[in-house]
């Protein structure tokens, strides 16, 4: 039985994304005030994390100790992180915008209105998708879910930010650490931190990448502290600084009738 839990956690940990795309699309996506596609990716996150302890155990730790460390550690991982995934998706929308034939130097001016680097990041993935791609269709589906639902809303920031901790940097993390050899062990870390990037796909191929210093950092501070709770501080400390330079360019966004009903 324990062989079967942690291979139901490691499945449903590494496809948590892809998981909550299609249990969203096939059963909420056209029930209009149902589950949300986020409310649905955390339900998945709870459920590898579930079986990953029913595998794998609750570590002990000294949570009151270990809580000291983490506050300053994830702050300043938390931090680097922030200005790493802003440097990246600047230089890659940059080029992007660049190498288009509407963009800067080229023979034509871009069509409609002027997108900020996060917007336009968030339009030419749906561009370029191929349509026959299966694993596109499901990644197309989860913007769609994700326009639908609007942007995350803090708590559920906070509770991803857990959730995928728990997930990638301790159930996953403990399954990795499990396989024979330390050639194995890196090559099964790195897949957990290319699953986490792949986790933020619906906000465009630049933020894939742009999330790897974020994995990176939390993967080092677990390392190192033998806990999760530095990388939970990092990755709270990274979401919480993206829902408040958001909020902004949400407001930015919404019509005056959308305005006026919320009033």
């Amino acid at each position: 039985m324990e062989p079967l839990v942690a291979s139901i956690a490691i499945v449903y940990g590494l496809a948590a994304f892809a998981t909550a795309s299609w249990v969203h699309g096939r059963w909420f996506g056209r029930r209009p005030g149902g589950a949300t596609f986020y409310d649905v990716y955390l339900l998945v996150l709870a459920f590898a994390s579930a079986c990953g302890w029913l595998a794998f155990g609750l570590p002990a730790r000294d949570w009151s100790a270990l809580a000291l460390i983490a506050i300053p550690a994830g702050a300043v991982a938390g931090q680097a992180a922030v200005v790493a995934d802003r440097a990246i998706v600047r230089t890659l929308v940059r080029r992007a915008v660049v190498g288009t034939p509407g963009g800067p130097g080229g023979a034509r001016r871009p069509r409609g209105p002027a997108l900020d680097p996060q917007a336009r990041s968030l339009v030419m993935p749906a561009r370029r998708a191929p349509r026959s791609s299966k694993v596109a269709l499901i990644f197309r589906k989860a913007r769609m879910s994700r326009a639908a639902t609007g942007e995350q809303t803090l708590a559920a920031l906070v509770g991803l930010a857990i959730l995928e901790e728990l997930v990638y940097r301790d159930v996953l993390l403990r399954a990795s650490l499990a396989l024979p050899g330390v050639v194995l062990d890196a090559l099964a870390l790195a897949g957990t931190l290319i699953a986490f990037a792949l986790a933020h796909v619906d906000h465009g191929w630049p933020h894939v990448l742009a999330k790897l210093p974020l994995g990176a950092l939390c993967l080092l501070l677990v390392l190192a502290s033998s806990s999760v709770l530095p990388a939970i501080a990092t990755h709270l400390v990274f979401n919480v600084r993206a829902w408040h330079d958001r909020r902004p360019l949400d407001a930015s966004r919404a019509s005056p009738q959308r305005v006026r009903a919320a009033a």
